[in-house]
């Protein structure tokens, strides 16, 4: 980004930093520093010698000539993590021996104190102000310091996998889970599959759902601890439960339409269902199944949507209808449901890497990202918008990178969002219309999502995938690119890779 002031002193220089550590030159063996490289565009007449200072447990100087009204690149390294101060100085004459001029500065940029970590970003803002010896009557500008997540400037590559088609032209994946053998396993709704992908996409496999070859709509799924996919199918209210090494499925009657289902805290199956959460037992089959519906004022369709263990022991749930978080005892029933309200409708839930419990949700046109602590509920609450309006996130996970991932369902987009909130990005999927939906983390340390593909849910036709995304894995020179790939598994699906381009400003609490 380049910026024109006044003829002034202009300077957005992005730094990356990347946490490292060194022993040289520090009060504190192998202390923990940062290394950055900077890009000062357009600098004025007045301006040949520029020094920037950042102190905190160590104090790290570069000055350095840089020609009038052209761009300078350099690198600034042994940057101290923790608490710093930044400062700005520029001269009107060349440095000289390595350190600025004897004369008085010409610019000086107000010292701004910030938090200098390795991950996430932290956004520093130096303004630079004219001194006397400037020669100007008025004019400013800004530096700009900006502290990406390491390998930031480098994007995330997506992989998509093309899901063979059981029911042509139809194939819908919706929820997935990482299977026994370490392969993706996903419900596929539309052909009435549980399907598998290995993480390398070397192959799919798909097998019925139905135990006795009928309809069958699985959509989500999970692994069981008894080492077997539990799914819900929509199409009979039942829970079924798929065997991966013999290929076997057996179905339990509900009673009432399942959706989400997930592995609890007391060793059940829990899920959700229209009027509330249910369990069943992975040893007692229909017999142990367990209905809990919530308070009669809250009772209605369609009800309850995601659920996740929490880090207090508990059952949480939320509701696609209303602006609420639940909770429930493994051991108390219905009468233990709590319920929480929320400033916009939660969807999405998971227990971050911080204990606490994320989601991920809209209200109106403005899609969030929540985070409480389930112990302390609502007065931990934190919110933060999504940039991109219409957002519609829907479900979230904690990736490799101590970050929380989610899909964005309507824009087409994968999020991120720090722990601390203090990053918020966003990056745009290669295939239109993918209808991002469920994200798991992967064994082999990627982030998982399905494409069920927009098309499918809008009355037409259309190919689902099965996608992942590595995180700030390469660097592409420039741009997009999307480089066609062709794999042969069962049914010789295709494969896509490219690379994401991050879009959106940095998102801010509410």
């Amino acid at each position: 980004m380049k910026r024109r002031l006044l003829g002034a002193f202009v300077g957005f220089a992005t730094f990356v930093v990347v946490g490292a550590c060194t022993s040289g030159q520090s009060n504190q063996a192998n202390e923990l520093v940062g290394t950055a490289s900077a890009a000062i565009d357009l600098a004025p007449t007045n301006a040949l010698c520029i020094q920037i200072q950042v102190t905190g447990t160590t104090t790290a100087t570069r000055t350095l000539d840089v020609s009038p009204l052209t761009s300078t690149t350099f690198f600034l390294d042994g940057l101290p993590l923790g608490e710093d101060t930044f400062s700005a100085s520029a001269y009107g004459s060349t440095c000289v021996d390595g350190g600025p001029p004897s004369s008085a500065p010409t610019w000086l940029g107000n010292p701004v104190a910030a938090t200098v970590v390795a991950s996430p970003p932290v956004n520093v803002t130096l303004q630079m102000h004219p001194t006397a010896d400037a020669g100007l009557d008025a004019g400013s500008a800004l530096i700009g310091l900006n502290f990406p997540a390491p390998n930031a400037g480098c994007a995330p590559v997506i992989t998509e996998y093309t899901v063979p088609s059981s029911a042509a032209p139809l194939n819908g994946p919706y929820h997935l889970t990482v299977g026994p053998d370490g392969n993706i396993w996903f419900g596929n709704d539309s052909g009435g599959d549980i399907d598998s992908l290995t993480t390398t996409g070397a192959a799919f496999q798909q097998f019925p759902a139905a135990p006795d070859g009928g309809r069958s709509d699985p959509q989500f799924i999970t692994l069981g601890p008894d080492g077997k996919l539990w799914f819900t199918d929509t199409s009979d209210s039942s829970i079924g439960v798929f065997s991966p090494s013999t290929g076997s499925v057996t179905e339990f009657a509900a009673g009432i339409p399942a959706y989400a289902i997930t592995a609890g805290p007391d060793g059940n199956l829990w899920f959700v269902t229209e009027s509330g959460v249910g369990l069943i037992s992975p040893t007692g089959g229909a017999s142990s199944i367990q209905l809990f519906t919530e308070p009669a004022s809250d009772a209605g369709s369609p009800g309850p949507a995601r659920l996740t263990s929490g880090s207090d022991g508990n059952v949480w749930f939320t509701d696609a209808t209303r602006d609420v978080l639940y909770s429930i005892s493994p051991t108390g029933g219905a009468a233990s449901i709590r319920s929480f309200a929320m400033p916009f409708t939660p969807v999405g839930i998971t227990s971050g890497p911080d204990g606490d419990l994320w989601f991920v949700g809209s209200s109106g046109s403005t899609g969030y990202v929540g985070t409480m602590n389930p112990s302390t509920g609502p007065a931990s609450l934190r919110t933060f918008a999504v940039p991109s309006a219409g957002a519609g996130p829907i479900e979230i996970a904690s990736g490799p990178d101590g970050n929380l991932w989610f899909t964005e369902r309507t824009t087409n987009k994968i999020g991120v969002i720090s722990p601390t909130g203090g990053s918020l990005r966003e990056f745009p999927i290669l295939a239109g219309s993918a209808y991002p939906t469920a994200i798991i983390l992967g064994p082999d340390g990627n982030l998982w999502f399905t494409e069920a593909n927009a098309a499918i849910y809008e009355g037409g036709l259309g190919e689902g995938r099965v996608a992942n995304i590595t995180p700030y894995a390469v660097c592409p020179d420039a741009g997009a690119v999307t480089t066609p790939v062709t794999v042969s598994p069962d049914g010789g699906a295709s494969t896509r890779i490219g690379f994401a381009l991050e879009s959106g400003p940095t998102g801010d609490a509410e």
